[in-house]
């Protein structure tokens, strides 16, 4: 069973379910276990069996006897639940309020926090919530003086008093259940670094007040004379676009703690509407990267690609004179590209040894490897040179003499038609 499967939500569900079972059966059998203990205890010379101490005590000292010492027991369990499922719940709720997805699950989740914000982060609310375990213990005893001060014994009467005790323990609690999710849901700072010849843009989280780009709820002010200097102030996705331009011009982010305004009701009223929304703001944002030439968007280390995949017809634009049409404007190979050009040189290198054929790097590749041992950042090809009387060793370069063909890894092996090499 792989990590990814380990740390789901699925696997979450029955762990909450596990412990709900686990409380479930602590209050169900703890009599046996009140029992057990009287027995320990008993001094006379007959020994009782138990069901004669169950009948004793129910007898002289009432049923609630019985459960003498379960609140704190629960209460302990409720504290220890908290504190390991805390990270958790920590990821659960990022993963719900978020718009971009940093991770897709519960294990990417717990790496990047502790990763980027520390370890500490990941108990983010645990005051508060050690705190909400006494939200039973609260209708515990709301319902248990009603029950004392109202003379009713009807079914009905019992739900009532249930749903009363449960609404006071509810509105005692949700101030705290409010600044938890608050605290869990903070702001994000990050520090913005553009490398345009790369196509490459690094987001970093930082700690303090001050960064080029902020995530999560907050409202925005910013001066007009900023606004004028930007290519297009309405551009979409925002604030994305705010910030990837403000950034653009080494304009900086104050976030202002301690200001609160009021949030107005969303209109987005389904969770459909909110799933639409993401898939339209992950569409724009790709537009929006494709505009400023952005292909490979790093945050806090884990990389998104835009603008080239297997689907993409090429990679880079036009060639001219042989040369891809970006280095005359002064950029590199796109980083999506070159990381494409590894997998086909690695795979081309595998399927040559393993059918023996003697090879050897020529040209730029060889410059490449010598330097820095992979592709030179300008480069757009893999220059191998092979040995003439080995190209019947390979299945996959004897069958391109004819025609283009498709090996059994999906990338395609062709002949040339201009000069005598083959080309994968």
């Amino acid at each position: 069973m792989s990590k990814e499967t380990i740390f789901s939500y699925e696997t979450l569900v029955h762990a909450l379910a596990g412990s709900a079972g686990s409380i479930f059966a602590m209050t169900v059998f703890y009599p046996l276990d009140t029992i057990r203990f009287r027995l320990q205890l008993e001094d006379s010379d007959r020994d009782l069996s138990t069901f004669e101490v169950l009948s004793n005590i129910i007898r002289n000292e009432g049923i609630e006897a019985l459960y003498r010492g379960l609140k704190p027991v629960l209460l302990s369990l409720g504290i220890i639940n908290v504190i390991v499922t805390a990270p958790l719940w920590v990821v659960n709720s990022r993963l719900k309020v978020e718009q971009q997805k940093y991770y897709t699950g519960l294990l990417d989740g717990l790496v990047h926090i502790a990763n980027t914000e520390g370890l500490a982060a990941l108990w983010s609310g645990i005051g508060s919530s050690l705190v909400l375990v006494s939200n039973p213990a609260i209708q515990f005893a709301v319902y248990e003086a009603l029950k004392r001060h109202i003379p009713l014994k009807s079914a009905s009467a019992f739900f009532l008093m249930g749903a009363v005790a449960k609404a006071v323990a509810t509105m005692a609690t949700y101030p705290i259940q409010l600044a938890q999710s608050r605290q869990r849901n903070e702001l994000h700072c990050f520090k913005v670094k553009h490398n345009l010849r790369q196509w490459a843009l690094n987001y970093n989280t930082v700690k303090g007040t001050v960064c080029d780009a902020v995530e999560g709820r907050h409202l925005i002010i910013i001066e007009t004379r900023i606004l004028t200097k930007l290519s297009n102030a309405e551009l979409l996705p925002f604030p994305q676009s705010l910030y990837l331009q403000t950034s653009f011009l080494n304009y900086t982010v104050k976030v202002l703690q301690g200001i609160a305004f009021q949030e107005e009701k969303s209109v987005l009223k389904s969770h459909h509407a909110h799933l639409i929304k993401q898939q339209t703001n992950g569409q724009k944002l790709k537009r929006l990267y494709n505009m400023f030439n952005i292909k490979q968007v790093t945050k806090d280390g884990i990389i998104q690609w835009y603008g080239c995949d297997k689907d993409t017809y090429r990679c880079f634009p036009t060639v001219l004179n042989s040369m891809p049409s970006y280095l005359y404007d002064g950029r590199w190979t796109p980083p999506c590209c070159l990381e494409n050009l590894r997998k086909t040189a690695l795979h081309v290198f595998n399927s040559l040894d393993e059918a023996g054929v003697r090879y050897w790097l020529e040209s730029g590749s060889l410059l490449g490897a010598m330097r820095s041992g992979d592709i030179l950042p300008w480069d757009h090809d893999v220059d191998i040179g092979i040995n003439r009387d080995d190209i019947s060793r390979c299945v996959w370069l004897e069958k391109a003499k004819n025609k283009s063909v498709l090996d059994n890894r999906g990338f395609l092996w062709e002949r040339a038609t201009e000069n005598n090499f083959f080309r994968v």
